[in-house]
């Protein structure tokens, strides 16, 4: 497809251009991992928050369906936790006999992981099908404190949430009550011929690293800064470094302010973000996560130190 201007505006602090280089990025690293693990494995697409990652990975140069090949499997639990999970697996594997579905032996699931109950439905119901595969978790998210559930890797994402939930749909949602319904099973990508953003992932997923990106059309086209998201990025530079000052301070100490809490007992206060400890981190200051700070306080990980 000719490059276009895609109209969409972004709320964030990112450019359609800028979204669509770190999916790309993004995509590329996880796909790279895994072929030099040596590991022969399956990638399952668990649906639409992965997508047009693998979207992506199906059109670089280093795709190679031997080492990794990757399969879509849409499967839609909407993050209500099933009554009955064997029922699920039983009618699930159905559909994946229908299909002739084969695994390599090692398997990894990329998902956006929240709750966790989509991607360990869909692992159930993998390993339901055949119990010998050895099955790994990788999330996709916007940061490491979503994922409520443990997984093998995580991949930070800033704009993922746009790929999951904004940007057209481009797998087949395939719920519970539908998985007696073969014909509903679709396991390819959908709506693809008028969808300029898979187009435009395609088009720089084959030149990723034989050129600059910056230099496409398809990057100049929609780099559209706005006034909006200037502001927005202003914002997040400033979140970055305080992070970045947290990490920094990790395990250094710093001197709190000493309080005498309403049953009369000694507490800590941040003298940065005034946020006050229980009883708990008085007794265990080494133990950081028992002194909740503000979000950004650049003494979140350092330790209270009379």
């Amino acid at each position: 497809m000719n490059p276009i201007h895609i109209n969409y505006t972004c709320n964030g602090h990112q450019t359609v251009s800028d979204c669509i280089k770190e999916l790309i990025e993004i995509s590329y690293n996880i796909y790279d991992e895994i072929i030099k693990s040596n590991i022969p494995t399956t990638l399952v697409c668990g649906g639409q928050s992965p997508s047009y990652f693998c979207l992506a990975m199906m059109n670089f140069d280093i795709y190679n369906s031997d080492q990794c090949d990757i399969i879509i499997l849409p499967h839609s639990k909407g993050g209500e936790i099933s009554t009955d999970q064997t029922k699920e697996n039983k009618e699930y594997c159905e559909r994946l006999k229908d299909k002739n579905i084969i695994f390599k032996s090692n398997v990894i699931i990329l998902d956006g992981v929240h709750t966790g109950t989509g991607i360990n439905a869909l692992s159930s119901a993998i390993q339901y099908y055949n119990t010998k595969l050895q099955i790994h978790k990788y999330a996709i998210n916007v940061d490491y404190l979503i994922s409520k559930i443990p997984v093998t890797k995580t991949y930070i994402v800033k704009s993922e949430p746009l790929f999951s939930d904004t940007f057209p749909r481009i797998i087949k949602s395939f719920k519970p009550n539908e998985f007696t319904q073969s014909s509903k099973f679709i396991t390819q990508f959908i709506n693809m011929d008028d969808n300029p953003i898979a187009n435009m992932i395609i088009d720089l997923s084959k030149l990723y690293l034989k050129i600059n990106l910056d230099d496409t059309l398809w990057i100049k086209l929609n780099h559209v800064v706005t006034d909006e998201i200037n502001k927005n990025k202003i914002i997040y530079d400033e979140q970055q470094n305080k992070l970045r000052i947290q990490k920094n301070n990790r395990r250094i100490k710093f001197k709190p302010n000493i309080k005498i809490n309403s049953f009369k007992y000694k507490v800590y206060e941040c003298p940065e973000c005034l946020s006050c400890s229980g009883t708990s981190a008085v007794k265990n200051p080494y133990d950081t996560s028992l002194f909740s700070h503000n979000l950004y306080c650049k003494n979140k990980y350092s330790i209270p130190c009379e």
